[in-house]
């Protein structure tokens, strides 16, 4: 076999190769709408298989703020243990309550105009508190009436001994004059509540007396 014949063989294959290759234009349109098919189809995995990982990773940073918030709460929250002590509290000083204040009761039983009154606590000769009280409405304290006066611990030391003064005060369109009836000393007790008379026939000529100190 010569130069030639070598050169014709590989023509022959060259050109049956091109046949096995060619293809008709309809062909060649339905492989490549075939492949962008499968690209489509390839692309839409790829996205939905990233969707997991998104949500993973947003739940994660999600868990981490939560807990930057929540620690500090919590830690507050075991230092002050809050509300519920504070219920407990509370619940406790209303039944504490009756053995932490005094309750002083005046009762008018003069003739005269009484349209308010003040006490003023001394203890260990200090002055400690006063206290002034008068009808809501403005109207005088008839013979018979009371006024009564609360005061706390905050107050005074509600035990031992204590001096009492009691003075009538008149409204301020009156002249608000302050009168100065009796200086008393008090004993208090384990009783919490005390009544007191307020006695005379005039301004100039009245005095205190106690009505029942429950002792």
């Amino acid at each position: 076999m010569n130069r030639f014949d070598d050169n014709n063989n590989l023509d022959v294959r060259f050109k049956s190769m091109n046949q096995k290759l060619s293809m008709t234009k309809e062909e060649q349109n339905d492989m490549l709408h075939e492949i962008n098919q499968k690209i489509r189809i390839s692309k839409s995995t790829t996205k939905k298989r990233s969707i997991p990982w998104k949500f993973y990773v947003t739940s994660a940073v999600m868990a981490v703020i939560f807990m930057i918030f929540i620690t500090p709460l919590f830690n507050d929250t075991v230092k002050n243990p809050g509300s519920g002590e504070n219920l407990n509290e509370t619940h406790s000083s209303l039944q504490n309550s009756p053995q932490d204040r005094v309750t002083i009761e005046v009762i008018n039983d003069t003739e005269i105009d009484i349209y308010g009154l003040e006490l003023e606590i001394y203890q260990s000769e200090v002055l400690k508190v006063t206290q002034g009280a008068s009808n809501a409405d403005g109207s005088t304290v008839e013979k018979g009436e009371s006024i009564a006066f609360e005061f706390l611990e905050t107050d005074f030391h509600l035990v031992g001994e204590i001096d009492v003064e009691v003075v009538i005060v008149e409204p301020i369109e009156m002249g608000g004059e302050r009168i100065p009836i009796d200086k008393f000393t008090l004993n208090l007790s384990n009783e919490r509540e005390y009544l007191f008379e307020i006695n005379g026939e005039s301004a100039s000529n009245l005095d205190v007396t106690i009505v029942d100190e429950n002792q």
